[in-house]
C-alpha cells in the first residue's frame, strides 16, 4: 500500500527517468554475449553507478546524481573506444546515445542548460535510433533559444560568400555581412570571393555569446611567365617608380596583382619598356627585342675632287644651246639640199625631152628654184657644223684645275680599305 502511494506521488520527471532506466537496463543486461563476456566487470560498475545516480534523481538531488552519471558515461565511452568489432560498436553507440540523453536530462533538471545541450549534441553524434533521435531533436529545439549564439561575419571586400558548419553539422550559407543564430560548440566557417584567397576558421562558441568576426581577404597572387627573344635578356619590374625585382628571362615569378612597368634589355638590342597589368592567376608574356644596326666606321680620307669654277655653269648652258642649234641646222640643211637636188633632177629630165615652147617655162622654173635651195642647204649645214663644234668645245672645257680636299666617309664594317686608300687615311673614330 505504501509503495502504491509513493508511486502516485512521483512527478512526471521521475516517471520519465523510470522509462530511461528500464531502457538502459535492458540494453546493458541483454546485450550481445560477446559484450557480456568481454566487459563483465565494467558493465557491473556502470550499473552500480547508474543505479545510485537514478536513486538520487528520484529524490530530486540532481547535483548529487551528476557525478555518478558522469562516471558511468565516461566508462561507457571508454568501452566504446576500446571496442574494435563493428557490430559491437554499433550496439555500444546506441547505449552511448541513451546515456548521454539521460545525463543531459539530469543537467536540464539541475538548470545547467548549456551542459544539457552539449550532452544532447554528443548523443546525436552516436546516430541514435528513430525514437531516441526524435526525442533528442525535440529537447534541443526547446533549449536552443536559451543557448543560441549570435554570430556576425563581415569581410573586405563585401558580398563575400560564407559557408558555416555549426556544431550540429548543419550548413549555413550567405554573403557578408552575414548574421545568424548558431548552437554552442565547435563551428567551422569559410569566407571566399572571386579572385581572392579563401579563409577558413574554426571557432568554439559559448552559449549566449555575441560574436563579430571580420576577415580581410587577400587577392590571389599573379604568376608571371616571362619569355624574351633573344633569351637571357635582363628584365626589371618596377611599380610606382620603385624597383620590385630583377632577373634573367625566361623566368617565372609570383607577384601581387597590379600594374607594373617592365623593362627588358640585352647587349646588341634596343631596350624595351612596356606597361604590364597582372590580374589574379597566370599571365604569359613574350617580349621581342629589336636588334641595333651594325656599327659603322667613320674615317677621314684625302680624295681628289674637281671643283668647277663659277663660269662652268654658263659654259654648259652655251654648249647645250649650240648643240640644239646644230641639230636644227643640220636637219634643215639636209632637207633643203634634198629639195634642191630634186629640182635639178627635174630640170635635167625636162631639158632632155624638150619639144615645144610650152615646156620652156617649166624648165626655167626648176632651174631657178634648185639654185637657191641648194645654197640655203649648204648654209644651214655649215651653221650646224659650226654649232656642233662650239657645243663640243663648251662641254669639254672644265674651267680650271682639280683640287684635293678632305671628305669624311662612312664605311660598312665588312668593307676593307685598299692599300692605296690606307696611305691616304688620316684618322678613324668608332
Amino acid at each position: 500500500m505504501l509503495r502504491v502511494r509513493v508511486a502516485r506521488q512521483r512527478s512526471w520527471s521521475s516517471r520519465l527517468w523510470m522509462c530511461c532506466w528500464a531502457c538502459f537496463i535492458a540494453i546493458v543486461c541483454f546485450g550481445s554475449p560477446a559484450m557480456a563476456q568481454d566487459f563483465t566487470d565494467t558493465k557491473k560498475e556502470i550499473l552500480r553507478l547508474y543505479t545510485k545516480g537514478k536513486q538520487l534523481v528520484v529524490l530530486k538531488k540532481y547535483a548529487d546524481a551528476l557525478p555518478y552519471l558522469n562516471t558511468a558515461s565516461l566508462m561507457l565511452e571508454q568501452m566504446f573506444k576500446a571496442t574494435k568489432d563493428a557490430k559491437l560498436r554499433a550496439e555500444l553507440g546506441q547505449r552511448r546515445a541513451s546515456m548521454s540523453y539521460i545525463l543531459g536530462k539530469t543537467y536540464e533538471l539541475n538548470r545547467q542548460v548549456e551542459k544539457a545541450y552539449q550532452c544532447y549534441q554528443r548523443a546525436m553524434t552516436s546516430k541514435p535510433s528513430g525514437k531516441l533521435k526524435s526525442l533528442l531533436q525535440r529537447q534541443m529545439k526547446v533549449l536552443f533559444p536559451q543557448v543560441q549564439v549570435t554570430l556576425t561575419i563581415q569581410s573586405i571586400p563585401a558580398k563575400a560568400f560564407v559557408v558555416v558548419r555549426d556544431s550540429n553539422q548543419r550548413v549555413h550559407r550567405g554573403r557578408t555581412p552575414f548574421k545568424l543564430k548558431l548552437p554552442p560548440g565547435a563551428t567551422h566557417l569559410q569566407v571566399q570571393a572571386a579572385t581572392y584567397v579563401s579563409q577558413k576558421h574554426s571557432l568554439t562558441l559559448k552559449a549566449k555569446a555575441l560574436i563579430e568576426k571580420s576577415y580581410l581577404l587577400q587577392r590571389v597572387p599573379s604568376r608571371l611567365v616571362l619569355r624574351t627573344l633573344p633569351n637571357n635578356a635582363i628584365y626589371v619590374l618596377t611599380q610606382r617608380k620603385k624597383k620590385v625585382l630583377q632577373g634573367v628571362a625566361p623566368d617565372q615569378r609570383t607577384l601581387p596583382p597590379g600594374e607594373y612597368t617592365l623593362t627588358v634589355s640585352s647587349p646588341g638590342y634596343h631596350t624595351k619598356s612596356l606597361k604590364l597589368v597582372l590580374p589574379s592567376g597566370s599571365t604569359k608574356r613574350t617580349v621581342v627585342l629589336v636588334r641595333k644596326p651594325a656599327p659603322q666606321r667613320r674615317v677621314l680620307v684625302r680624295v681628289t675632287k674637281r671643283i668647277p669654277p663659277p663660269a662652268r655653269g654658263a659654259a654648259r648652258a652655251v654648249g647645250w644651246a649650240a648643240l640644239g642649234l646644230a641639230v636644227v641646222s643640220l636637219a634643215g640643211g639636209s632637207v633643203l639640199m634634198f629639195l634642191g637636188e630634186d629640182a635639178m633632177s627635174q630640170f635635167n629630165t625636162l631639158s632632155g625631152n624638150y619639144n615645144n615652147s610650152a615646156d620652156a617655162d617649166d624648165i626655167f622654173a626648176h632651174y631657178t628654184r634648185s639654185g637657191p635651195l641648194r645654197g640655203a642647204g649648204i648654209a644651214a649645214l655649215s651653221l650646224g657644223g659650226a654649232s656642233a663644234v662650239v657645243a663640243v668645245s663648251m662641254f669639254l672645257w672644265d674651267g680650271g684645275p682639280s683640287q684635293s680636299v678632305q671628305v669624311l666617309k662612312t664605311l660598312p664594317p665588312t668593307k676593307q680599305i685598299s692599300p692605296k686608300s690606307s696611305m691616304k687615311l688620316r684618322f678613324a673614330t668608332d
